[in-house]
């Protein structure tokens, strides 16, 4: 009859017996605080049944230890900093909040990394002198409303259009 998993031995690979693992997880729940914290979260989680459940806990974790969370964001910009150094592009703007959900406000709602790359890339082209500079920073930021603006009323037309074309079909049948 075959040994339980626990007790057959294992090649000398290195790899550690399950005994061994669950021992040493076992050790670590009880000395760290990882029990209460997982505890914590998903009990917040459920409480507050977040449509989005990863960005609450990532949100949970910034607002309950905004240390590590400082440090994480941290190590992370300058993984992107490196990762943009590595494909030697000419120009990088990058936005950074040390609380979480202003940093996602600021990146991905607004779009402040896009907006201030546009404007540093006007800047680079139109050379203005010191004192011109936020007159340049002025005009290239309506140029950017303008130009969504426009945006926004192509996106209308063509809808507008569709719909035109849905109705008369519908006429027709």
């Amino acid at each position: 009859m075959d040994k339980p998993l626990e007790q057959a031995s294992l090649p000398d690979t290195g790899w550690k017996q399950p005994s061994e693992i669950l021992a040493e997880t076992e050790e670590y729940a009880k000395n760290s605080t990882v029990v209460n914290l997982f505890r914590d979260m998903a009990l917040q989680t459920f409480k507050s049944r977040p449509e989005d459940p990863p960005r609450f806990l990532v949100s949970y974790l910034a607002h309950n230890y905004p240390v590590a969370a400082s440090e994480a964001l941290f190590e992370r910009q300058q993984r992107v900093v490196e990762k943009h150094e590595k494909r030697d592009e000419e120009l990088t703007v990058t936005v950074s909040h040390k609380e979480h959900e202003l940093q996602e406000y600021l990146v991905h709602e607004v779009g402040l990394e896009r907006v201030m790359k546009s404007v540093a890339e006007a800047l680079i082209k139109q050379r203005p002198a010191q004192e011109d500079a936020l007159t340049a920073i002025i005009q290239t930021l309506t140029d950017i409303q303008t130009a969504k603006e426009e945006k926004i009323l192509l996106m209308d037309r063509d809808l507008n259009e569709a719909a035109g074309r849905s109705e008369e079909a519908d006429g027709e049948g």
